[in-house]
């Protein structure tokens, strides 16, 4: 796939969290530019307390399974490499739910 071709697909899919969010009422916005200017993410996600989280958005044609695969059964997946940071993985369904009140 060239350049261009992924940039659009990123882009595309930069555009698709965005709507997401703002469809069950969080305030999300994309970066112009996704993070090639000054002002660093793809996505700048405002909370109900004021607070902002900024955000990539990143799209490949395989997940690994050892973090999907728990998704299937359970809301989300705590996953670390070994004395490195804890992260928290779940589906944007949930996210919506727990944080936007639809879903």
């Amino acid at each position: 796939m060239s350049g261009a071709r992924h940039y659009i697909k990123g882009r595309r899919f930069e555009y698709e969290v965005r709507d997401a969010f703002n469809d069950c009422g969080l305030n999300c916005r994309r970066v112009y530019g996704s993070g090639s200017g000054i002002e660093k993410g793809d996505l700048v996600l405002t909370l109900a307390c004021g607070r902002t989280l900024k955000g990539e958005a990143k799209r490949r044609a395989r997940l690994p399974s050892y973090l999907t695969s728990a998704l299937e059964q359970h809301d989300f997946t705590v996953f670390r490499e070994d004395r490195g940071t804890t992260y928290v993985l779940l589906t944007l369904d949930e996210f919506k739910r727990r944080c936007g009140g639809a879903g």
